[in-house]
């Protein structure tokens, strides 16, 4: 998230975050299994929900936490469906600076894949 938030937020527009924000988008289109939380949260909602913490305490560009809800039995699936979002932000702004950086996180998850998945 630091890439996209902080290193090249030009890659995310308005409609990604509002995406990032919506916890059914984050399920069912993302296909994140986040104990149904969003991937982001505006600091102003606060890491709270259901009296419990859900969200990282570092605060990304000023604006947002992120979930901390994952889970070990899912980080195959939730890697897969990462990589698949990240390329479709790498597609839609190929001449953008922060593609090579991109390309190196979806790197890293194939890796992570290869490595401990089925």
């Amino acid at each position: 998230m630091k890439t996209l938030l902080e290193d090249h937020p030009s890659l995310l527009d308005d409609a990604d975050i509002r995406r990032l924000l919506n916890r059914d988008y984050c399920k069912n289109e993302l296909g994140l299994i986040i104990t149904n939380h969003s991937l982001l949260r505006r600091i102003e909602d606060g890491r709270m929900f259901n009296d419990r913490s859900r969200y990282w305490v570092r605060i990304y560009a000023d604006k947002f936490y992120v979930c901390q809800e994952w889970w070990r039995q899912d980080h195959c699936h939730n890697a897969s469906r990462l990589i698949l979002f990240a390329q479709r932000i790498a597609a839609a702004k190929p001449d953008n600076a922060g593609v090579p950086a991109l390309e190196s996180h979806i790197k890293d998850f194939s890796d992570y894949i290869g490595r401990n998945c089925p």
